[in-house]
């Protein structure tokens, strides 16, 4: 009798969470059906695009999904985040869990902008990397009458380095230079890394925080990639080789 109610309650829990995903994804479609019907009533509106998404399963002490994506305004006005939902699904496209996703960067974009997602979900249910094999990203953006951020100039440069104990460590140095005519506090600093061709291979930010950068001055901030990711990509052969900033103050 305790085998058939631990039975009944584990396919249970798997029907209740098969509906959450259903219901999230429901909404996720309509909300972004909704936006784009809003948009064909305008003369001008932004639209924003998924240029290419990466996903990486891992396991570091716990079994980890990343999504770093590379996003676009393809429209001819301000486009804004409105929101978005990764969803993270077994080898056999069953659903494991999701999350939501709240910002971009950065968050309003110009036509002809882009700009990078970023997420990482922990899954504490996965018992083996078959659990987290896959996944569905779905993004919406919504036309704003914001401005969009304002950017400083930059640079990203990577390069394959050393740490203090003589292992090999991926370095990503961003220059960014402040070009406007006062000084500027806490940027954010984003960078996307990209193999030999093109493809990316995954996101990461920081905020300056407190550090002040006068008007003409220059600096450099620096990454390093996480070990565990760096691990993965040797493991399934991919090589970073450029990357691409942006930065603009918070």
């Amino acid at each position: 009798m305790l085998y058939y109610r631990l039975w009944f309650l584990s396919i249970n829990n798997l029907f209740l969470r098969k509906v959450v995903f259903f219901v999230k994804k429901l909404l996720a479609l309509v909300m972004a059906l909704c936006l784009t019907l809003g948009c064909t009533t305008a003369l001008a509106a932004g639209k924003l695009t998924v240029n290419q998404e990466a996903y990486l399963a891992m396991e570091s002490y716990s079994f980890i999904g990343y999504i770093f994506a590379e996003v676009e305004n393809t429209g001819d006005k301000n486009i804004e985040f409105a929101n978005g939902l990764l969803e993270i699904l077994t080898a056999d496209g069953e659903p494991m869990t999701s999350a939501d996703l709240y910002t971009m960067y950065p968050n309003v974009l110009a036509p002809g902008e882009k700009g990078y997602i970023y997420k990482s979900v922990y899954v504490d249910d996965a018992k083996s990397l078959d659990d987290i094999a896959d996944h569905m990203l779905t993004l919406t953006g919504k036309s704003s009458q914001e401005e969009a951020t304002p950017r400083l100039e930059s640079s990203a440069v990577y390069a394959l380095d050393t740490d203090a104990w003589g292992d090999p460590e991926h370095v990503i140095t961003v220059t960014l230079t402040n070009n406007t005519q006062e000084t500027v506090y806490d940027c954010q600093v984003v960078y996307g890394l990209y193999d030999v061709e093109g493809k990316l291979l995954c996101v990461d930010y920081n905020n300056a925080y407190n550090i002040g950068i006068p008007a003409g001055q220059t600096i450099e901030y620096r990454f390093t990639v996480n070990d565990d990711i760096a691990a993965a990509w040797t493991a399934q052969g991919l090589t970073p080789d450029s990357a691409q900033s942006v930065v603009y103050p918070d």
